[in-house]
Order: structure tokens, then sequence, then C-alpha cells
């Protein structure tokens, strides 16, 4: 009896995969385990503050002692300076109060989409105003946080990823700007010309960043037609 090998053609495993797809479309457990196991290529563009589940950052604050306003659940290292310290309270202490479930759900809450309703407002105004209220906790949670990013990638077999952790601060006053450059810069934005922004951008990131950085910050801070370009505003 002679066994010959199986043969096998890529027009045939893709036929074999979509025919289980099809037959697994109404089990929602049995996709969640199919996409995760799906290879992907890369993930080349998530934030860092972004990524990192809320749950992590509240852990991160109650380890390093930070402290809660009860009534604004403002969350920070230590109370500001000049406020009443009878309005802030360790939140080690709060959870002591209150329980420790009740005060974690009322910041992650805050910190995150959890049990938002629609007609509380825009979900991307709900999702965009958290990112400054989780801010300080996400700063003492580096570690963890990159080590929880990475081990999502290899749990849904995501194969490579940039993590975005650091900005240009654009506050910074760069001396040598070249107004024209930032002028023509606002022009091709407006435009959206991206053929005429990739020659002009190209040579400039070759040389010296004080001839372009000044433009493209004022750019990243304002909305189309919100700032005149050559003033700075």
């Amino acid at each position: 009896m002679v066994f010959g090998r199986c043969q096998t053609t890529p027009e045939l495993r893709v036929s074999k995969v979509a025919e289980y797809l099809d037959s697994i479309r109404s089990y929602p457990a049995a996709l969640t385990a199919f996409f995760a196991q799906m290879p992907k290529g890369g993930d080349l563009h998530h934030h860092f503050s972004g990524s990192v589940y809320p749950e992590t950052y509240l852990d991160a604050a109650e380890k390093n002692g930070f402290w809660v306003n009860p009534g604004t659940l403002a969350v920070v290292p230590t109370p500001p300076a000049g406020s009443k310290r009878r309005d802030w309270i360790k939140l080690t202490d709060w959870e002591k109060q209150l329980g420790s479930y009740e005060v974690r759900r009322r910041l992650l809450r805050y910190w995150s989409a959890l049990d938002f309703f629609p007609s509380e407002g825009a979900s991307y105004d709900d999702f965009f105003n958290t990112f400054p209220r989780f801010d300080a906790a996400s700063d003492v949670a580096t570690v963890r946080g990159l080590l929880e990013i990475k081990t999502r990638a290899l749990e849904e077999n995501v194969q490579y990823i940039e993590t975005m952790y650091q900005r240009i601060s654009c506050s910074v006053a760069l001396n040598g700007a070249n107004p024209a450059w930032n002028d023509q810069l606002w022009l091709l934005q407006r435009r959206q010309d991206t053929r005429g922004l990739d020659s002009l951008a190209n040579p400039h990131f070759q040389s010296d960043p004080a001839q372009w950085l000044p433009g493209l910050c004022r750019i990243l801070q304002h909305p189309i037609g919100t700032a005149t370009p050559g003033t700075g505003a």
C-alpha cells in the first residue's frame, strides 16, 4: 500500500478557513478564540497610556500611596499645594471607609467607558476626557503597563508592536525657524496635499529640526483654520 502525501493549495486552505468561520458565526466564544489565535501582522501605532487597562493604573496608585479627592475623584501622588488637606484622603484609607469594591467602581467609571450611556453625551468625548484623569497614575505604572501590552500582544498572536510613549513638547521655543516654510506647511495642511507635504518635509527632516518643528507643532495643536500661519498663534 502506498501512502501519498496530502496535497494542499493556498486556495484550498483559504476555503477551509472560510468554511470553518461560517460554521462558528453564531458562537461568540468560538469567534473570540478564532480571532485571538489568528496570526496578525503588527500594531504600528498605539499610545501607552490608552493601551493599559485602568485597573492596572488603579493598582499602581494604591501601591504608591496616592491621594484622592472624593468630591472630584482626582487622584494624585500628593495633594496640590494650597489645597485644603481635609479635601483629600489616602486612596487606601478611602477604600477602608467605603469598601474597596465601591471605591474602585467609582474610579473605574471615571477613568474609562465603564457603564457609559449614549444619552450622557458623545462616546468619543467620554473616551478622550478620561486620559488626564489617570495621567498621574500612568506615570508610576510604566514597567507593569509595558509588560501588560506585550503579554496581550502575545496572547492575541500579534507579531510586532510599536508603543508611543513620549511626546514632543510644542511649548519649547526653538530659534532659527523659517517663517516662510511654516506658512507653506500650513497651506499644504489646509489643502490636504500629502504629496506636497512630503516634498516639503523630507529635506528639512534631514537637516535642522528648528526649521520644521515649530510649524508642525502648531498644526498638531490647532484644528484647521484656528490659527494664522506665521503668527505662532
